[in-house]
């Protein structure tokens, strides 16, 4: 891995996930430690990632029960 920036939520996203699979099969401190990034910030691009996955689905919920006269 290169060290620059992962400007992009995009980009981030898809390290977490791949460090989520890859903590199935070794522990996630050594898999962390592979890729050089810090567990304070994996937990904190992971607690992100969570709470706008978490508004967006809020959101769509929203707009289908106002649509379907339910709200």
């Amino acid at each position: 891995m290169d060290w620059s920036r992962l400007p992009g939520g995009e980009a981030k996203q898809k390290l977490i996930k791949a460090v989520d699979n890859c903590s199935t099969e070794i522990l996630l401190g050594r898999c962390l430690k592979e890729i050089g990034l810090s567990t304070s910030r994996y937990y904190r691009w992971r607690k992100l990632i969570i709470s706008v996955c978490y508004k967006f689905m809020s959101y769509i919920l929203y707009i289908y029960y106002s649509k379907n006269g339910k709200i």
